[in-house]
């Protein structure tokens, strides 16, 4: 008997989480364990730290499989000979040629130390909550990669305050509205859905906006069918430029702008979203986001939105870009 995708027995449900975060890379991080009541752990900040989220979600698995070993034939997507190559290349080898190659290693194995042990008490409802709990995504480039567009300044307090405060706001609201759920309080599960929409829509857009952008020095303008496509909807990059930015600074207060793909027609299209609605709530599928709130600019081109939108376009990551488009073509 299956009750929300996981099997009722205790221990085959523990295997199924494994599989899921291994399959799916599911929202599970060592940092969880250390601050969740489930587990009771403290791990050291600086192992957490040292580890990104593919590297953390990895451990809390690889964790799971070493707690119970008489488990592992019964995993159906992954074997544990693929997990332990993961484990080895994403946790050590790979990071050998590293500037703080030893550091990181060693931090890697504390945390991974302390997954293993947090995963002894987890238990099943650990486990759920684990799955469940959103975190903040590491950025693929340094703070100050994108200067001189993007100050470090702005990056870091953006990235490490501002979308932290969306992801810690929305797992409290989703614990809360959980509970509220189990006690069939209707009335609070509807209070707080602007909460979550507001706070997971934060979280969406901005795991979306750091991955759509690069360092100058890696800029490549669109190519393929993704130009081919830009071509055809707006008449080259920049035309699209020229109907992106002002409705991007025409936003009213704070939101996003969106360069999106019509479901539908296929067809490529400007979209707008207000404070933190995620596209999809247009109905689009989102390519190219560019946060327009004043937190995203404002120290360095003070209230001259239309300049850093002139700006932004010297980091566009197009390779994410063109990525996400063939997958929503596909």
């Amino acid at each position: 008997m299956r009750q929300h995708g996981f099997v009722s027995n205790k221990r085959h449900a523990i295997v199924h989480v494994a599989s899921f975060v291994c399959v799916s890379f599911a929202s599970a991080i060592v940092d969880a364990l250390s601050t969740s009541h489930n587990s009771g752990l403290k791990v050291p900040k600086e192992s957490s730290c040292a580890m990104d989220t593919t590297h953390q979600k990895i451990s809390i698995a690889w964790a799971i499989l070493l707690c119970f070993p008489d488990d592992e034939p019964r995993l159906r997507h992954e074997d544990t000979r693929v997990l332990r190559a993961r484990w080895t290349s994403h946790g050590r080898e790979a990071h050998v040629t590293d500037r703080r190659s030893a550091q990181t290693c060693e931090r890697k194995d504390m945390a991974m130390a302390a997954a293993i042990r947090g995963a002894r008490n987890m238990g099943m409802d650990g486990a759920r909550r684990l799955l469940s709990t959103q975190t903040l995504p590491d950025l693929p480039y340094d703070y100050s990669a994108l200067e001189p567009y993007i100050s470090a300044e702005i990056m870091q307090l953006h990235h490490a305050k501002h979308h932290q405060t969306y992801v810690n706001n929305f797992n409290a609201l989703a614990e809360q509205y959980t509970d509220a759920e189990a006690k069939g309080d209707v009335a609070k599960m509807i209070a707080m859905q602007s909460g979550i929409k507001f706070n997971g829509g934060g979280h969406v857009n901005h795991s979306i906006f750091w991955k759509n952008l690069c360092p100058a020095n890696q800029f490549e303008p669109p190519t393929g069918k993704l130009a081919a496509a830009i071509d055809e909807s707006f008449g080259g990059l920049d035309a699209l430029q020229k109907k992106f930015n002002p409705a991007a600074a025409a936003v009213q207060g704070s939101g996003w702008a969106w360069l999106a793909l019509h479901p539908e027609s296929k067809k490529l299209q400007v979209v707008t979203t207000s404070n933190q609605d995620p596209c999809s709530t247009t109905g689009h599928v989102p390519l190219l986001g560019v946060d327009v709130w004043e937190h995203a600019y404002y120290l360095q081109y003070k209230n001259v939105r239309p300049d850093y939108l002139k700006a932004i376009w010297n980091v566009v990551n197009w390779k994410d870009v063109a990525e996400r488009f063939e997958k929503a073509t596909a």
